[in-house]
């Protein structure tokens, strides 16, 4: 077995790399954005959902294999192991004296330049059928000279059929998830303190994002979601990138064999 899946690795990683890009992107970082802009000029747009999204970006290579990377965990006893990272140890005072500084990500990109690569308006309403959905895998980019890691999904509140659409940063040094309060109003959250909505048809504690902070506009996919369900990057070069679900992915991959 190990042989046939070593065969096929060789053969799908010698394909991808005798079949370039069909609309390759630029590779100076600063001609990254016009790039995606031109790239999202000839497809289809606007994008009503996660399969328009994935025929949008459709054109990149998908990824020969990925393996779960291990969680952070450490040995309680020969052959245990405990979680060391528990979300519900996040305390308020944690969440509140967190700050980052992000100037080139506000309200104004977030519904121009970023919504142009996805193809996705900003806030837009979502499908029903996308609000209520699980995702395997999302695809996304890299947004800026920053390098700001950035990816689409619903959000929805549990009480209506109603979804929107939330470009979010996926921030692994934040330690919660946030929505700014634009994004919070427009999907009916609470701005006063901790509450729970789906996002990509996943259950999350989310907070809004502090108004007097340094990313009042930014939504921002946290450590506590990242770990939670295993959302992990695959990186694919110039700028692209998709995030998978690890489980909900390898169970559908092992479904399919």
């Amino acid at each position: 077995m190990s042989t046939l899946a070593s065969q096929r690795t060789f053969k799908a990683v010698w394909s991808l790399l005798h079949h370039p890009l069909r609309h390759p992107l630029g590779h100076a970082p600063l001609n990254l954005l016009r790039a995606f802009s031109n790239q999202a000029g000839i497809l289809q747009t606007p994008c009503s959902g996660y399969d328009i999204l994935a025929q949008r970006f459709s054109s990149y290579p998908n990824p020969v294999n990925l393996y779960a990377l291990p969680s952070w965990k450490k040995t309680a006893h020969p052959g245990g192991y405990v979680d060391i990272h528990d979300p519900g140890e996040i305390s308020d005072l944690k969440v509140n004296n967190y700050d980052v500084l992000i100037t080139d990500i506000t309200e104004n990109t977030l519904r121009t330049e970023i919504s142009n690569v996805f193809g996705i308006d900003y806030l837009a309403k979502a499908t029903e059928n996308d609000a209520k959905r699980k995702i395997d895998i999302v695809s996304g980019y890299l947004y800026g000279e920053a390098r700001r890691a950035m990816v689409p999904c619903v959000v929805h509140n549990g009480e209506n059929d109603e979804g929107y659409w939330v470009h979010f940063l996926v921030d692994t040094g934040s330690p919660a998830t946030f929505l700014s309060k634009k994004a919070c109003d427009a999907i009916g959250l609470r701005t006063d303190g901790p509450t729970s909505a789906t996002i990509a048809g996943y259950t999350q504690v989310v907070r809004m994002s502090p108004v007097d902070s340094h990313f009042a506009d930014v939504n921002t996919l946290g450590m506590d979601y990242c770990d939670t369900y295993k959302f992990n990057a695959m990186f694919l070069g110039n700028g692209r990138a998709k995030y998978y679900f690890m489980d909900r992915w390898a169970g559908a991959k092992a479904l399919k064999a």
